[in-house]
């Protein structure tokens, strides 16, 4: 719901100021948020993000937000290795301290398979945005990945005191005491997360690490 009202309000303020390039960007980044919670996944939601970045762009090229945006598109919607990383290099270019460039080159490195490098870049974005949860969570995702479970639990655990309800957290969670021998509270864990749609993925881990395969 705060996804879809920000959609809202952006393109209101488009509506009151047309030229205005940043929330152009923004209301690129809603749509792509759009499309990686599962909707307008037909490609109109792509669509809509690209026909947005690129308007910000256009509106102005010293924004870096613009082509950030542009950049998610094309990495996980085009799958363009290469023109994500030139679009993240022309925001580096101009704010080198980017909270948004900083998760993009994570997600990039990651899928070109480099963990130390999405590591990285998720301790550069939490440094720089510290109460921004979302990237601490795709810290202690890519430490999961990396096989650094404890440090991954410590950030879980931070988030968590800062907001229970944050969706996602829980699963994760779930995963690293999984990894670290502790199926028991794993499925605590899988069991406690606020959001339907991760609870039932984490569910039948937990599930049939307790060995309750039929449930």
């Amino acid at each position: 719901e705060d996804l879809d009202k920000a959609l809202q309000l952006y393109q209101h303020a488009i509506a009151v100021d047309p030229g205005y390039a940043a929330a152009y960007a923004r209301l690129a980044y809603c749509y792509a948020r759009r499309v990686a919670n599962g909707l307008d996944t037909d490609g109109a939601g792509y669509a809509n993000a690209r026909s947005a970045a690129e308007r910000a762009i256009a509106l102005d090229p010293r924004l870096p937000e613009g082509y950030l945006a542009l950049g998610v598109a094309r990495l996980q919607y085009e799958l363009n290795w290469q023109a994500a990383t030139e679009l993240i290099e022309k925001a580096r270019a101009l704010d080198p301290n980017n909270t948004l460039m900083f998760e993009l080159a994570g997600h990039l490195t990651q899928a070109l398979g480099s963990l130390p490098e999405a590591i990285a870049n998720f301790r550069r974005a939490t440094e720089h945005d510290p109460l921004n949860l979302l990237m601490r969570r795709y810290l202690a995702s890519m430490l999961y990945y990396a096989g650094e479970t404890e440090e991954a639990a410590q950030v879980l655990h931070g988030v968590i005191a800062v907001d229970p309800s944050f969706p996602a957290i829980h699963y994760e969670l779930g995963r690293v005491l999984l990894a670290l021998g502790e199926p028991q509270a794993a499925e605590a864990a899988f069991e406690s997360e606020p959001s339907q749609t991760w609870r039932e993925i984490g569910m039948p881990l937990g599930l049939h690490a307790m060995k309750r395969i039929r449930e």
